[in-house]
């Protein structure tokens, strides 16, 4: 994030469990969006999937590089695979729910600890 600016895009951990990206759409620039809208879609061999926007705000540049080359966001999901850039509504509100990479982490480790522990208690 610069000044009032995000970059969407994928984790890390998203784009390889999704899979090969084979095709993007993204909203384009000057669409207003809400937290939680779709900012964008990707197909994979496997699946087609949504990226919700994290903030509302306005899409002020999009990454046209993907459409040519989806396998960016594959192969530099936190460099030249970014999605769109967005232009933040309210960036005080942001920045209380926004998490550092760490504190992530510990959310999505949590959420997979979860899961394991419903797989393990059904395969008893």
């Amino acid at each position: 994030m610069n000044g009032n600016l995000a970059r969407i895009g994928l984790t890390d951990l998203s784009q390889r469990t999704g899979g090969d990206v084979i095709f993007v759409e993204v909203e384009p620039r000057g669409t207003v969006l809400e937290s939680g809208n779709r900012a964008a879609s990707y197909e994979t061999i496997k699946v087609t999937l949504d990226v919700l926007s994290p903030v509302s705000g306005e899409v002020v540049e999009v990454n046209e590089k993907l459409y040519e080359r989806p396998e960016l966001i594959n192969e530099d999901p936190y460099g030249g695979g970014w999605i769109s850039i967005i232009k933040i509504e309210d960036l005080e509100t942001v920045k209380q729910r926004l998490l550092s990479a760490e504190d992530y982490f510990e959310v999505m480790k949590a959420k997979v600890d979860k899961e394991m522990r419903k797989i393990r208690g059904a395969t008893k």
